[in-house]
């Protein structure tokens, strides 16, 4: 019997397993559209068609030990990616940007509008002196 069928023959029950969370790794296009080199819970949903009542988590537990009646696959540790999120960087100093130029904006704005106002009050001035 496969180790597939043979846990479903024996049905559900709980067990207590050891091991560690590991997130979606998403889908990789390879030739063979059949061909899973990678964890992917939307490529597997995507394979399965009886899934109006499932609840599908994108992380996944990876064992440490298999099952009776599995056998061990080898699930490494993923790579560790450098602790600085450099998109988040980039994005901070863009929005320093922003803010430079709404400030410089809103200087011009009110500059422009003081100056307006100190030559309509010269012009009335000069006005009320020529009359």
């Amino acid at each position: 019997m496969p180790p597939a069928s043979a846990l479903a023959a024996r049905g559900s029950a709980q067990a207590e397993i050891t091991g560690r969370v590991i997130s979606d790794e998403g889908p990789v296009v390879t030739r063979d559209p059949f061909d899973l080199n990678r964890i992917s819970p939307a490529a597997l949903l995507s394979r399965w068609h009886d899934v109006d009542r499932l609840d599908v988590y994108r992380p996944y537990l990876a064992s440490s030990e298999a099952t009776a009646g599995l056998a061990d696959i080898s699930s490494p540790a993923p790579e560790e990616r450098s602790s600085v999120n450099w998109l988040n960087i980039f994005y901070a100093i863009e929005w320093a940007i922003f803010a430079g130029f709404a400030f410089y904006l809103w200087y011009r704005l009110a500059k422009d509008a003081w100056e307006r106002e100190v030559e309509e009050f010269d012009d009335r001035a000069d006005a009320s002196a020529a009359s």
